[in-house]
């Protein structure tokens, strides 16, 4: 059984990490705003599905650090690949042409040039728009992945 489905125009993502366990509101907002403009839109959210991930790590102090610092500590840099890896198979799942990341903090900033440059190798064609408070001067400068970024 493939977990392809029909395909999306648009798929919002919230990007990790923020600490939180309720659902941030950008990708909603912006789905609802998509449907109006007759565009197929679909929300995941990473940040809950790290957050699920982190429970049952051995790791997860690690793990966390490279949100905080941007840079994973060598014994899990292969799982903090992997964990984004397994993102973007999943935003993948749903065939869009066009991606939205909302990035709500600056603890996001790693994972979203992540999540572009693996989205970017599997699926050169498809469009990344980044956008969120998360964004500072940092990754705009920086990042050559998105298309657009919005502050």
């Amino acid at each position: 059984m493939s977990l392809q489905s029909e395909n999306t125009d648009i798929v919002f993502c919230t990007v990790p990490y923020t600490e939180t366990t309720l659902p941030l509101m950008a990708p909603a907002v912006l789905k609802s705003i998509a449907t109006r403009a007759n565009k197929k839109s679909v929300t995941v959210d990473l940040n809950l599905e790290l957050i699920k991930h982190l429970e049952s790590a051995h790791n997860r102090y690690e793990l966390l650090e490279f949100f905080h610092s941007g840079e994973p500590q060598p014994e899990v840099q292969e799982e903090i690949y992997n964990i984004h890896l397994n993102f973007v198979k999943l935003i993948c799942s749903h065939n869009p042409t066009i991606v939205g990341l909302s990035v709500f903090t600056y603890n996001c900033q790693a994972s979203a040039k992540l999540l572009c440059f693996i989205l970017k190798k599997i699926n050169p064609d498809i469009k990344i728009i980044v956008g969120g408070a998360g964004i500072g001067n940092n990754l705009l400068d920086k990042s050559k992945f998105g298309e657009s970024f919005v502050k």
